[in-house]
């Protein structure tokens, strides 16, 4: 006998793919619902159901010693929602739905939950700590696209690390108050307790950790030179350090700075041919017009700026350095362990992955 649901897909594949196609066959034994059918398997009312492969994970896992899977597919479908006809939405969803595909959403979403997700508990999301609502006071610079900024067409701030914020608490149950303070304070307010978490696409580096924690790494950075788009006097850094009329534009303290310090000049922190700013936005307009004549910045980051400055930005050359980035807090903050096993979580159901299509690939800071 096999269990089923009346015209479900699974109901057609055992009419048509297992017996004599008569929908009435006595063999097929209709339940109201899955859960039905799969509850009369499992006390020996039925002998099987069909289901595909995704669902019957579910179930196998709420019953992990009471059902298997045998044998190979025996029919695809594919699944779409459902809307009324002529519905105004069908084309927005199919438009979201493209999205979803294009920035790896969809794909996060079935690793998650029909490979990770176990509804009997067992799994990552199940382990993860409860934070209970808490209100968890972050800060950023909103100076550092696409990791945080303020978008110029709404006014509001947006980025990577705030997408990862937001799905970190989703998963830990916190929310988040959002800080604004400059780069160069930043470091000494978190430690200080000012705030919980900072971010700002920030190295962990051994120095800084005597300073803060560090979360485990969430993204790897590497530097390239961003120089204008008509730049013809040099494509490697050995070319820049030879003439001396050439200037880099820098935030002091940052991964940029230090990068151009020992990977490009001479070692010297003082070298009068690094010219500092306040922020990186400030360092690549100064590009722009002239004043400096590279910056240097991370891949992901400078196609922000580029995006924004299509005719008047490129990069060149190999990447100078390779940093992995962290979120800092408080020392012995009781918030790194569960931002840690979050961010496991993240990488594992390829979340991260997911925000870097996103953020650093599809995103353009000058579309209209």
């Amino acid at each position: 006998m096999i269990g089923s649901q009346a015209g479900t897909t699974n109901f057609y594949a055992a009419v048509y793919s297992v017996l004599d196609g008569d929908e009435k066959n006595p063999r097929i034994i209709l339940f109201e619902t899955f859960g039905a059918s799969v509850q009369a398997l499992i006390t020996g009312d039925v002998d099987m159901v069909l289901m595909d492969k995704a669902s019957s994970r579910g179930y196998i896992g709420a019953n992990p010693d009471k059902l298997k899977l045998i044998g190979d597919p025996l029919a695809g479908e594919d699944f779409g929602f459902i809307l009324t006809p002529k519905s105004d939405l069908r084309t927005p969803f199919d438009q979201a739905i493209a999205a979803l595909k294009a920035d790896g959403y969809l794909d996060y979403l079935s690793s998650r939950w029909f490979f990770l997700a176990d509804p009997a508990g067992s799994d990552a999301y199940h382990q993860l700590p409860d934070l209970k609502g808490r209100q968890i006071k972050a800060v950023t610079a909103n100076d550092f696209p696409p990791l945080n900024f303020i978008d110029g067409k709404t006014g509001k701030a947006m980025g990577w690390e705030y997408d990862a914020i937001a799905e970190i608490c989703r998963r830990l149950n916190c929310t988040v108050d959002w800080q604004v303070t400059s780069w160069d304070t930043m470091i000494a307010a978190v430690k200080d307790g000012q705030f919980d978490v900072g971010m700002d696409g920030i190295t962990i580096t051994e120095e800084r950790a005597k300073e803060v924690d560090f979360s485990a790494p969430y993204l790897r950075s590497e530097q390239f030179m961003l120089v204008r788009a008509d730049e013809t006097r040099f494509s490697t850094p050995e070319q820049f350090k030879a003439d001396p009329k050439l200037l880099i534009g820098s935030q002091a303290g940052t991964t940029n700075f230090y990068a151009a310090v020992y990977s490009v000049l001479d070692g010297d922190e003082k070298n009068p041919r690094i010219i500092l700013f306040e922020t990186f936005g400030a360092s690549v307009q100064a590009l722009i017009t002239g004043d400096v004549d590279m910056v240097l910045m991370d891949k992901a980051s400078s196609r922000g700026y580029i995006g924004a400055n299509p005719d008047k930005l490129k990069l060149i050359g190999d990447p100078l350095a390779g940093e992995d980035f962290g979120f800092i807090f408080t020392p012995k903050s009781d918030l790194r362990t569960p931002f840690d096993q979050a961010i496991g979580s993240m990488k594992q159901d390829g979340f991260l992955d997911h925000l870097s299509n996103r953020w650093f690939f599809l995103f353009d800071a000058s579309a209209k």
